[in-house]
């Protein structure tokens, strides 16, 4: 927080603690944030990106159904089945994973953490950067490293599907996606995308 502001022209104002995990989630830092998008082709860009310079592992799509997933979390929480929904930035339990961010003190931080373990909120993004913006960003927040993929489904209604991207396709739907207008310097609309994205054309 006290180096970003000469580096980005609007930052969230100090008190803003998920605008800020927000903003750093967008810009690679971890935090308790997993970064989603509304469409998939979006989805689908990333899935097909080099793992760590490699394009000879599979990908992976995964889709969430995010007000089913709150109703499980929450009735979970709760010991009662609430009405799906996606959940506000500004609710009590959304604020406790948020709080637990910033707390310096490790104890202090299990205090917070205690009643939230394993559980994981899907929360609307807000466009505090051109980056949410062109990736129709979304977000969940996490309690912990419990994996989503782990998460027991609400039986009724499932809320998670993954699709896998097999790494001889990876190649062709890249050029899909450069066709339809997904590329790098769509989604991450600065200078150096540009660029980078200018250099690799044939």
């Amino acid at each position: 927080m006290d180096q970003a502001e000469s580096r980005h022209t609007r930052c969230p104002p100090r008190d803003d603690r998920l605008g800020w995990l927000m903003l750093a989630r967008h810009f690679g830092l971890p935090t308790r944030l997993l970064d989603w998008s509304w469409s998939p082709l979006v989805a689908l860009y990333f899935a097909t990106q080099p793992d760590d310079g490699h394009r000879d592992s599979d990908g992976c799509l995964w889709a969430i159904q995010p007000g089913f997933m709150n109703h499980q979390m929450m009735g979970l929480l709760m010991g009662l089945l609430t009405t799906p929904r996606m959940m506000v930035p500004d609710e009590p339990k959304v604020l406790e994973l948020v709080n637990a961010a910033f707390e310096v003190s490790s104890l202090k931080a299990a205090v917070h953490m205690s009643s939230v373990r394993g559980l994981a909120f899907a929360i609307n993004a807000r466009e505090i950067d051109a980056r949410m913006f062109t990736q129709q960003g979304a977000f969940t927040i996490h309690g912990d490293h419990a994996d989503l993929a782990d998460a027991a489904e609400y039986v009724a209604q499932p809320w998670k599907r993954v699709f896998r991207i097999p790494s001889k396709s990876k190649t062709d739907l890249s050029e899909l996606m450069r066709r339809l207008s997904i590329h790098k310097s769509t989604l991450f609309p600065d200078l150096g995308a540009l660029a980078a994205d200018l250099k690799s054309r044939p």
